[in-house]
């Protein structure tokens, strides 16, 4: 239930599967919306920061599988890639 201490957003109701977004204003006491927030309230205050790095991250290895990165560089040695 919305409200909950389980649930205490909307947005919080995904939260045990991963499929929520941090409410970056609630760890910073500015989030009004309360219960009908879009965004979880269960992260800590930095999910939203370690999500963008992890995104960043693996957008950077794609770039570098599609540059021919580990594979020209020796490092892998299937010739369709690294990745299954």
């Amino acid at each position: 239930t919305t409200g909950s201490p389980d649930c205490p957003t909307v947005g919080s109701a995904g939260h045990w599967a991963g499929l929520c977004k941090p409410c970056d204003f609630f760890h910073r006491n500015r989030c009004t919306n309360e219960a009908s927030c879009k965004f979880c309230h269960l992260c800590g205050p930095d999910e939203g920061k370690r999500r963008k790095k992890q995104k960043q991250a693996l957008v950077k290895v794609g770039r570098e599988r599609r540059a021919g990165g580990p594979v020209s560089q020796g490092l892998c040695t299937r010739r369709e890639g690294c990745f299954p």
